[in-house]
């Protein structure tokens, strides 16, 4: 891969032995500038990551001669192509963040439809199960970012509230009967994330939930990675699709964008899915953030990014 203009200057003051910062902005090259710096030379080093699957993903991309640990409130990010910077600029400038992303023209990147995805990527744990019985269903080895045990947790819950028990699980802990649960996810706009769960319990019961649980693969042996946005943080693949849990708001007041009438798109809901979306490192099927097209503070967010 050519450098950027950025990674060559990054490139200049690694080889003078000058002391080197890169700030920037999630998404933007920094592991992948680091990766390169390491290969160019024979010195030793270390990574530091946020969590243990990053550092194990960057073990693959470091030589030998860079040893790859945890620390806390370090990630890595890695380099857009227009593309990509594009629709990640879209949710930052949604979000409030000042910062903007330039595209390496470089990279080979595609936005469109991804029928074998690397990774799913979901907002809630919630919207998690839901993907993992349906790639599950269709005969695909699936893990999940993480393990299993919060799905677990979960269904156990939903298993409890379904035969008339109290749960302790956060998610279900205000709910007696499955008849209340039901009528909360189906009525109320703060439920929506709990309906997924309800219609995969109704549909095929709480066992079947948890024995899908119980077959999930390793991620070095599985065909796909099923993950919340939040657990993705630091990570990436090479193909990406979004999940349809990431539905467009539902509450607040609406109020007037100068493109129309719509309740206003949340700060933190915005930055989640530019987590989301900045996770692939060459192809993006936004799927359940298509919404966003349609939307007019979409239309008035999205820019083209700098090259």
């Amino acid at each position: 891969m050519k450098p950027t203009d950025e990674q060559a200057a990054a490139a200049d003051a690694f080889h003078a032995g000058e002391h080197l910062a890169l700030q920037a902005g999630a998404g933007t090259g920094k592991t992948t500038t680091l990766a390169q710096l390491a290969h160019a030379t024979q010195r030793r080093g270390r990574y530091l990551a946020y969590n243990r699957a990053i550092a194990q993903d960057a073990t693959a991309r470091f030589p030998k001669s860079v040893l790859c640990k945890t620390a806390h409130a370090l990630s890595r990010s890695f380099c857009f192509g227009p593309r990509f910077a594009g629709e990640a600029d879209r949710w930052l400038h949604l979000a409030d963040v000042p910062i903007r992303l330039t595209g390496a023209g470089t990279v080979p990147t595609e936005l469109g439809p991804v029928t074998r995805p690397d990774a799913v990527l979901c907002r809630t744990d919630v919207g998690a199960v839901a993907q993992v019985m349906d790639l599950l269903s269709g005969g695909h080895r699936v893990a999940l970012a993480g393990g299993g045990d919060s799905l677990r947790a979960l269904a156990l819950a939903g298993r409890d509230v379904k035969e008339g028990r109290r749960t302790i699980h956060p998610e279900l802990v205000l709910f007696t009967c499955w008849g209340d649960l039901q009528d909360y996810a189906a009525h109320d706009p703060a439920g929506r994330d709990l309906e997924p769960l309800v219609g995969l319990v109704d549909t095929h019961g709480a066992d079947a939930v948890l024995a899908a649980v119980a077959h999930l693969a390793p991620e070095d042996q599985s065909e796909v990675t099923v993950s919340t946005a939040h657990k993705a943080k630091g990570r990436e693949w090479a193909q990406v699709r979004i999940a349809g849990d990431f539905t467009p708001p539902s509450d607040g007041p609406p109020h007037d964008t100068g493109q129309g009438t719509a309740r206003r798109i949340d700060d933190k809901e915005a930055c989640l899915a530019y987590v989301a979306v900045t996770r692939t490192r060459r192809r993006l099927d936004i799927g359940g953030l298509s919404w966003i097209n349609e939307h007019p503070e979409g239309a008035l967010a999205s820019v083209q990014p700098r090259q």
